[in-house]
């Protein structure tokens, strides 16, 4: 399974799997096989009762009963800067496929290079927001006083946030000097191959 699918995805796969047409689709939706093939190919937008009723019509959940880690899908909120700071960018994009973090984890598409010897551009991360206890080596993403955004590794004695980049023109901040909140420790990351 690809780590990151849309719900239209998602449906599309289930109708494969149970050899279904776009005239069921429609039909699903009470409506016209002509628009089951514009949902079926993205040329119309799906709705969120639309995607509920599809999802239950299909059996598409997010349980997993296979004893492994569970697995859930994580929503896209947008995206964030691993170099200097930059304002968040709120940006729904689907959902990946994440088995880390709490109820509340989200992921992001990371932008920039100051990371990149452990997470790529363009890779996604996912943020959990109830992990903000900072712990030295941990990676997080924070948030300035400006509202600007930026993913870094936090490290202790002093304080800092620092890049871990082949990038030398990014330099460490250090903390105590601006005001800044943890927006969450980052726990799982993807990578474009």
């Amino acid at each position: 399974m690809p780590f990151f699918m849309t719900d239209l995805d998602l449906i599309r796969e289930a109708m494969k799997a149970k050899g279904l047409t776009h005239a069921d689709l429609g039909t699903a939706l009470g409506r016209s096989t002509t628009v089951g093939h514009q949902v079926y190919h993205g040329r119309r937008p799906l709705r969120a009762a639309e995607r509920d009723l599809l999802f239950k019509w299909l059996g598409i959940t997010d349980d997993n009963d296979s004893g492994a880690p569970p697995i859930r899908r994580v929503p896209i909120a947008g995206k964030i800067t691993a170099g200097n700071w930059s304002e968040a960018v709120q940006d729904p994009q689907g959902w990946v496929w994440c088995e880390n973090g709490g109820p509340n984890t989200f992921a992001l598409r990371v932008e920039g290079d100051s990371m990149n010897l452990v997470i790529e551009e363009g890779g996604y991360i996912a943020i959990d927001p109830d992990d903000k206890a900072l712990v030295s080596g941990r990676i997080y993403a924070v948030m300035n006083g400006d509202g600007e955004t930026t993913v870094k590794c936090f490290r202790t004695d002093p304080a800092r946030l620092e890049p871990m980049s082949t990038n030398e023109s990014h330099h460490t901040i250090m903390l105590g000097t601006d005001q800044f909140q943890v927006v969450g420790r980052v726990v799982w990351k993807a990578s474009p191959l």
